[in-house]
């Protein structure tokens, strides 16, 4: 398969897979998600700080998968906006709906709503699915996610991101 051919495949992949996020049910039927696919710059961007970070004592993590953002052709970000609670008063936040305000900064901001989490993490399994139907080689990450974040490529107080990958070996698992 061609270069040019993969990358038509892995765009169009991409925006199945950013449509079954978005059509994924949500708490309440209110949508709090953002999604955002990377360009190829992007996705270059991201890997270098990645491995900037990965330099950092203890980070090594960050570079073994900031070389899997260099390999991958693609990268679906989906995280969760600014919000409020959903009202169920569920304290699983750590304080009652009517004291809910998102005011610690740091990978991610917080406290957030489990019922919104949720959200995030049934639009992530619908966007992963979408990607094994195709026979995509995926992998839900979050360090991409989190210096996407950081770099303001997406605006959300938690960002996951899924590259996705076309070759003979896949290279988020067999690493």
């Amino acid at each position: 398969m061609s270069a040019s051919r993969i990358k038509e495949t892995v765009d169009h992949c991409l925006g199945l897979m950013e449509a079954a996020a978005i059509t994924a049910p949500k708490g309440l039927g209110q949508d709090s998600l953002n999604t955002a696919i990377l360009t190829d710059e992007q996705r270059e961007t991201v890997a270098r700080k990645m491995m900037e970070i990965g330099e950092r004592p203890g980070k090594e993590n960050f570079t073994r998968d900031g070389k899997n953002m260099l390999q991958a052709q693609g990268v679906l970000l989906i995280g969760t906006k600014h919000h409020q609670p959903l009202g169920a008063d569920c304290m699983a936040c750590g304080r009652g709906c009517g004291d809910f305000r998102i005011s610690v900064s740091g990978t991610f901001d917080g406290p957030n709503c489990l019922f919104k989490l949720l959200d995030l993490g049934i639009a992530l399994g619908s966007a992963a699915k979408t990607a094994s139907i195709l026979n995509m080689d995926s992998r839900i990450m979050f360090r991409p996610g989190a210096v996407a974040k950081q770099l303001g490529l997406i605006e959300g107080t938690v960002v996951i991101a899924i590259p996705v990958s076309v070759s003979s070996k896949n290279i988020f698992f067999d690493r």
